[in-house]
């Protein structure tokens, strides 16, 4: 399923929650910052956990998506 952003941009959006996020986290996070990096202070995991859930083996929890929704939801 796709979705119109402004200026006639679209968005890939998925049934699986977890590839949704890890998209989302994508986009609000700042430039300079990298996504493990921020999952690894935020969530206290990790590296190799992190990315076990970067790459989709492990789905991210919903303590841990509510987490990372607070911590880029400022």
């Amino acid at each position: 399923m796709f979705i119109i952003l402004k200026n006639n941009l679209f968005k890939l959006i998925t049934s699986d929650p977890n590839t949704n996020l890890i998209e989302a986290m994508k986009e609000k996070l700042p430039l300079k910052e990298k996504l493990a990096d921020m999952l690894m202070d935020t969530l206290y995991i990790g590296k190799e956990a992190v990315y076990r859930r970067l790459r989709g083996e492990v789905p991210f929890t919903l303590q841990e998506a509510a987490l990372v929704s607070r911590k880029l939801g400022k």
